[in-house]
């Protein structure tokens, strides 16, 4: 379901865009979805006029937090559900929990400043392709049940900032804090997962899937002559959701004395949290 957006009215001498937001959506998400829509509104108006326009180059150090798979509805039909209705040895219903590892992406950005102390950027990152590795939890902990496979995530941000006063810092002049918050579309693309068992090994395709999240970042920007910046910042993402594709999947037998078996199952889901380190060169045109 999209969401709602009737034409532009105007209060107290401003533009804002009409929002109905959809249930799927988080409030947090609602906010900022109307934060940018409105911004993006007041520029294409022309009631606010840029200052300046600039672009940014970068590197990304991306850490995902832990990771839960899980069914969209343990008890579907007639497709089967992978993990099921149940709890497993940890007390926790049938599930996969691991983690993505420390993966670098790349990102281009391009912004405008609409005030001294604001600014708007559409940014986007690239090439985030972390492996992940986990657990089911329907055997005992000694026993195997590993599961294993890859991401390929690629995000659209559009991303509002305000820079705090400049400050002179162990001698470093020019100094200056930021704070960002934003939505961001992100496109995650899930590998052939493989879950591995004492006697069977099940293998079920990726899939593509795009969603809708947010960030919210902070970090502190370094002069590099006059119109320059070396932007070093932390950045929180919420980016969405990853899914396995519903269909076939096949149930390989490891003693190879018995023929595969294939099911017709649905889909499981995953939520995409992710960490970041970024690194980027932030110049005036």
């Amino acid at each position: 379901m999209a969401f709602i957006k009737d034409a532009a009215f105007l209060k107290n001498g401003e533009v804002f865009p009409k929002i109905v937001c959809p249930l799927m959506l988080r409030s947090i998400r609602c906010q900022i979805l109307t934060f940018v829509l409105g911004l993006s509104s007041l520029i294409a108006s022309g009631i606010v006029v840029a200052e300046g326009v600039y672009g940014r180059v970068g590197v990304n150090l991306d850490q995902a937090t832990d990771t839960v798979f899980m069914d969209i509805n343990c008890d579907s039909s007639p497709q089967v559900p992978l993990y099921g209705c149940g709890e497993g040895t940890d007390g926790h219903p049938y599930r996969t929990t691991g983690t993505f590892n420390l993966s670098y992406g790349l990102s281009l950005g391009v912004g405008s400043r609409i005030s001294p102390q604001f600014r708007v950027e559409l940014l986007g990152e690239f090439g985030r392709t972390p492996a992940f590795k986990g657990r089911a939890n329907y055997l005992a902990p000694s026993r195997q049940q590993s599961v294993a496979t890859e991401l390929w995530s690629d995000s659209l941000s559009l991303v509002g900032f305000f820079d705090a006063p400049e400050i002179t810092f162990f001698g470093v002049d020019r100094i200056q804090p930021f704070l960002g918050a934003g939505l961001t579309i992100s496109r995650n693309q899930i590998k052939t997962t493989k879950m591995t068992f004492p006697f069977t090994t099940t293998i079920v395709r990726g899939a593509k899937f795009t969603d809708i999240g947010w960030l919210v970042t902070t970090g502190i920007a370094f002069p590099l002559g006059e119109d320059k910046r070396l932007d070093v910042a932390w950045r929180y993402s919420d980016a969405g959701e990853v899914r396995t594709r519903p269909g076939r999947a096949h149930v390989l037998f490891n003693s190879r004395t018995r023929s595969p078996i294939d099911l017709n199952i649905s889909t499981t889901r995953a939520k995409l949290e992710i960490h970041s380190l970024s690194f980027s060169i932030r110049s005036s045109f």
